[in-house]
């Protein structure tokens, strides 16, 4: 009779832990069925959009298909307006632009330890987004690490300003405007700065990137006027300078010598291997740049925008002139050239619309002058 009950015992256990692995199953895959999935290159998913904008509350799934869902895409909650709570789990390391967007109801986001980076607008008009507050400073996060993200900064009148050291993401426009703001105290737990960071900050005259940051955007001073150095940390793997726009006083980039993609030599940011030019300080002084005769292609938007700037000495060893790689410079009309008039026009014809806005309008060669309309 013992034997028959353990019997009839164990058959139970294993008709109940099979029962429960289906329904666990069945209730993961409704789970996932709410969502479109993407794959990407990396072997990942990404939440592409959630099927109903009537959801409520959500928990974003960590793996489907038995892959690890690593992003939550472009839009994919945008105009979800009952979305009140979502809870993101581990593993996700990015929110792209726009993801909730127009949830004017969302109240609480549980953000994970391991995101890396949010995109563009991401939390556009969340109204009813609730903070964490650390110091002069709004954050959202998750019940192990309320810091995680800064999104603004509370008082614009502060001198200086001290991120959480458990912070990992400054949101794009966090600290935009502090017009008194001169110094900044940032730990080296970031890794993502956001669109316009510290925009329209007057008073800023420098900036050391974080060492854990992989991304430097010039779009994070905007119109700090008294900007005068700004030096990229050793894990700097891309740059993006599409302008200094009201940078007017910027004069140098520093690179630390250990970052194995730039360098920078007299203020000047270059590719690792100095080949290329990457980018010419708006303010630097001086009227002339002699550029060295180790680089061979000058990159778009290398020189836009410099006020002081009025010849450039060139090289005949120059291989590629990008387009736009002189661009609003409107005092640079003169390039000191080393090689000959033919080499000149051969190069000027194999990089059209170099100098966009064609404010050079004479170019001196080893064996005379040439105007560039004669190229």
């Amino acid at each position: 009779m013992k034997k028959k009950i353990l019997i009839f015992g164990l058959v139970f256990i294993i008709i109940a832990a099979v029962v429960g692995v289906i329904v666990s199953s069945i209730l993961k895959n409704k789970k996932n069925d709410q969502f479109e999935f993407g794959l990407r290159t990396d072997n990942s998913y990404f939440i592409k959009e959630v099927k109903s904008k009537d959801i409520i509350s959500i928990d974003i799934p960590s793996t489907y298909n038995g892959k690890p869902v690593k992003y939550i895409g472009e839009k994919a909650f945008s105009g979800c307006e009952k979305l009140t709570s979502v809870t993101i789990p581990e593993g996700i390391e990015e929110i792209e632009s726009y993801a909730f967007s127009g949830c004017e109801k969302l109240e609480h986001i549980s953000i994970p330890n391991s995101i890396t980076s949010i995109d563009f607008n991401a939390f556009e008009n969340c109204f009813s987004l609730k903070y964490n507050v650390y110091e002069n400073g709004k954050y959202i996060g998750n019940s192990g690490n309320l810091y995680i993200t800064l999104i603004s900064g509370i008082d614009k009148d502060v001198s200086s300003f001290k991120a959480s050291e458990n912070c990992k993401i400054i949101y794009q426009n966090a600290l935009s405007g502090f017009e008194k703001l001169i110094t900044l105290d940032l730990p080296n737990t970031i890794t993502y700065i956001g669109y316009n960071a510290f925009a329209i900050c007057p008073l800023l005259e420098s900036f050391v990137v974080p060492n854990f940051v992989k991304h430097f955007d010039f779009s994070w001073f905007y119109f700090c006027s008294s900007l005068k150095s700004i030096t990229l940390s050793a894990n700097i793997e891309t740059v993006s300078i599409y302008s200094m726009m009201g940078c007017s006083s910027f004069e140098e980039f520093n690179v630390y010598s250990a970052n194995k993609k730039f360098a920078a030599k007299d203020g000047v940011l270059y590719s690792k291997n100095l080949k290329s030019l990457l980018a010419y300080p708006i303010a630097k002084k001086g009227d002339n740049f002699s550029i060295p005769s180790y680089v061979e292609t000058i990159t778009t938007y290398a020189f836009n925008g410099c006020i002081n700037l009025k010849s450039l000495t060139m090289w005949s060893s120059i291989k590629n002139l990008n387009s736009s790689a002189v661009i609003n410079c409107k005092l640079l009309h003169t390039i000191n050239f080393s090689g000959t008039m033919d080499e000149w026009i051969k190069l000027d014809n194999a990089n059209l619309r170099w100098d966009t806005s064609f404010v050079v309008n004479k170019v001196n060669c080893s064996n005379g002058s040439l105007n560039r309309s004669e190229a």
